[in-house]
């Protein structure tokens, strides 16, 4: 006894922590998938067991009874009761026989699908096992199963039948005893049937019932439940007026216990504003663990391997379509299980902490459950999590950060940690931000204007993966998206599109007055100081330059000429860090250049200028974005201009152009280029012989630099 205890507490123990989420992961699943295939085992063999038992005791019978009627069966004149019973005999004896194959193959199955794993590593040992469980699931294995015991009843019910139509033969009071008998089993079958097929709580369960429910339409189905219920009760009604001593008070009446009532949960349709999918690829395949770790969630109450596999659940792909409120629902109850919540007069639940030791799991299963929130998209009503994670700002400053910015994504805040101790956090902050639901484009606009106060002080370091969901969440504020476009785990081939949707989403917003030229300007702002900041690589693919710089210069030409304009066409500099000569000319209207330039250039001294803005209209060094914009071969016109060439010149772009040249040795080729255009045109070679030894010390490291060594 006492040895049991500790092997009880041993087991109870969290299991000492390993390094690999991974092999975490993967040894729990094996641990989890042991214990159900053990199971699993146990119940089908002895099912099978106890059918061939009883296959074969039956077929014995059968055949006795065969054997009694044969003689009487001849070639002509036999009478047509003795040959309806011999043939149901005989229909009855090739079921059980059948029934009794069947249960051997069963075996077989059986042994099939537990001979998974055997080899390999314990990843692809628990793959394995998981595609063969899955498999049992698409092939309906256990409807399979339960056609065995099936097939038994359906062998006994001919054989009463045979009996009873012989036995009329040889005396009635005989057959009308086992016909009686037959059909008063048959009666009762059938309401038990009919018990499981309308109630599901029923605990007389058969393996007809999931059959026939499964084949009844949906429609006729609810009309022949609400026929039945109507009926009931009406039966119900006579029985209390003609036995009134035998009615119960009960009758009738209310269930008492609402919860084992059938409920679903309503879904209303989706937000006004139409979500419609950004990207047209095809959606990539979910990732081989995916449903390892969503059997997991579905089948374990141990909360060790919950929160393993909802460790892994942040780092898969999962598939648009796949319906993950299961999982949902199973890391919402485990997440709240790890806070303490104080109810106020008002009713609503005040989070106060977490319980001791609990901070880690509740940061694992918050990050897990928001990162599978997209599925909730598709209906437009308030998630469960916003409706309990109403929380005091005061209290909230208590948790550990992590903890908090995944409670302040639970409320419905987009709130990003923008710690460079804390990358991984903001990484996953950005991901899973686009699935907070907002009910209308008011308050996308005010949680977006909140989202990019979290920048003013610290840009993080981003990948390039990083980035482009920071560009989806920004698109998420202006428009919501759908649900495909947040279930992309890689969505780096798609930056120029998200790019070009901003831009779009931009325009639409000035132009109902939804947003201001200021939240304009610190969306493009921030959006280039993060691709701007050294340690990110954020631009993936080298095709998206020169669509990049196209999608600016319309998107510029495109903007309403209102106060804060300017703003905005100076903050797009930051968005053009490097040169490529092979960009494609920029399409649109240039007079936006011509009024840009000329508009700064008049308001020079009282102009409040923002440190991060490119001042490439001032006199005075410019910054290294501002010199490639003015650097590219597709700006070159702008000297040759009678109007645009005095502007430049009035802000002595050459000799800024030449100092930052000076310290930036890629960009020497572009001001050579510059320079052999200026020297044809006679108003700019008073500009040109001003810093013509700056101009040659950079020819010379020029050659010096593409000269063989």
């Amino acid at each position: 006894m006492v040895s049991r205890l500790l092997e009880a507490v041993e087991a109870l123990k969290r299991k000492a922590p390993v390094a690999d989420k991974k092999t975490a992961f993967w040894s729990a699943y094996k641990t989890l998938a042991d214990e159900h295939d053990k199971e699993f085992q146990q119940r089908y063999s002895t099912d099978l067991d106890t059918a061939l038992i009883f296959a074969g005791l039956f077929s014995a019978v059968d055949s006795a009874f065969i054997i009694q009627i044969q003689p009487e069966i001849r070639p002509h004149g036999t009478r047509l009761v003795v040959l309806v019973a011999q043939n149901l005999l005989y229909l009855s004896l090739f079921s059980t026989l059948l029934a009794a194959l069947l249960a051997v193959l069963g075996k077989q199955w059986l042994m099939h699908y537990l001979s998974a794993g055997e080899r390999g590593t314990i990843e692809a040992r628990g793959l394995e096992r998981q595609r063969k469980f899955d498999g049992l699931r698409k092939w309906k294995f256990d409807v399979v199963m339960q056609t065995f015991p099936l097939l038994l009843q359906i062998g006994l019910f001919l054989f009463s039948a045979a009996l009873s139509i012989y036995l009329w033969r040889v005396h009635m009071s005989l057959a009308i005893i086992v016909l009686s008998f037959t059909s008063l089993g048959f009666m009762s079958y059938t309401a038990l049937l009919v018990s499981a097929i309308v109630d599901p709580d029923s605990p007389f369960q058969t393996p007809l019932a999931p059959l026939v429910v499964s084949l009844i339409p949906t429609s006729l189905w609810s009309m022949s439940r609400l026929f039945f219920n109507r009926l009931t009760r009406a039966f119900f009604w006579l029985f209390q007026c003609f036995f009134p001593v035998f009615s119960s008070p009960r009758v009738g009446t209310r269930n008492l216990l609402p919860i084992f009532l059938n409920g679903q949960l309503k879904y209303g349709r989706s937000e006004p504003d139409g979500a419609t999918a950004i990207f047209d690829a095809p959606f990539p395949a979910s990732s081989p663990e995916v449903p390892a770790v969503s059997w997991v969630l579905e089948t374990s109450t141990d909360p060790w391997m919950i929160e393993l596999a909802a460790e892994m659940v942040v780092d898969l792909q999962w598939s648009s379509t796949m319906d993950v409120r299961p999982q949902l629902n199973r890391l919402q109850d485990s997440l709240l299980r790890c806070f303490d919540f104080l109810r106020t007069s008002d009713g609503t639940s005040v989070l106060i902490g977490t319980l001791d030791g609990m901070t880690l799991p509740a940061i694992h299963l918050g990050q897990a459950y928001c990162a599978l929130r997209w599925v909730l998209r598709s209906g437009n009503f308030q998630q469960p999590s916003q409706q309990i994670f109403h929380y005091a700002h005061t209290d909230i400053q208590m948790l550990r950060p992590e903890l908090a910015n995944v409670v302040r994504n639970l409320a419905g805040e987009p709130a990003v940690i923008t710690d460079p101790e804390q990358e991984l956090t903001t990484k996953w902050a950005l991901r899973v931000i686009p699935s907070i639901v907002y009910t209308d484009s008011t308050s996308r606009i005010k949680n977006l204007e909140y989202f990019l106060d979290q920048f003013n002080e610290e840009i993080p370091t981003l990948d390039s993966q990083s980035f482009t969901d920071y560009l989806l969440c920004i698109s998420s504020f202006l428009s919501a998206p759908s649900t495909s476009d947040m279930s992309w785990m890689d969505k780096r081939e798609f930056q120029s599109t998200l790019l070009g949707h901003i831009f779009n989403g931009i325009l639409t917003h000035l132009e109902i007055k939804k947003i201001s030229m200021h939240t304009t300007a610190r969306i493009i702002d921030t959006t280039g100081r993060l691709a701007r900041k050294e340690g990110n690589y954020v631009w993936h693919y080298s095709n998206s330059y020169s669509d990049r710089q196209s999608m600016i210069h319309q998107f510029c030409s495109s903007l309403p000429q209102t106060d804060g304009w300017v703003d905005v066409v100076l903050a797009t500099g930051l968005l053009t860090e490097t040169y490529y000569p092979d960009i494609a000319s920029c399409s649109g209207n240039t007079l936006w250049i011509y009024k840009a330039l000329e508009s700064v250039n008049k308001s020079t001294e009282d102009y409040q200028w923002d440190s991060r803005t490119p001042k490439w209209a001032v006199p005075g060094p410019i910054s290294t974005s501002a010199a490639c914009l003015l650097l590219q071969d597709n700006v070159a016109d702008w000297y040759r201009d009678d109007q645009m060439s005095l502007i430049l010149q009035e802000a002595s772009v050459w000799s800024a152009l030449i100092s930052a040249a000076l310290k930036n040795s890629h960009l020497h080729k572009q001001c050579i280029q510059l320079g052999n255009i200026l020297v044809s045109i006679s108003d700019w070679k008073p500009f040109l012989l001003e810093e013509l030894s700056s101009w040659i010390t950079i020819f010379f490291c020029q050659e010096a630099k593409s000269s063989p060594s």
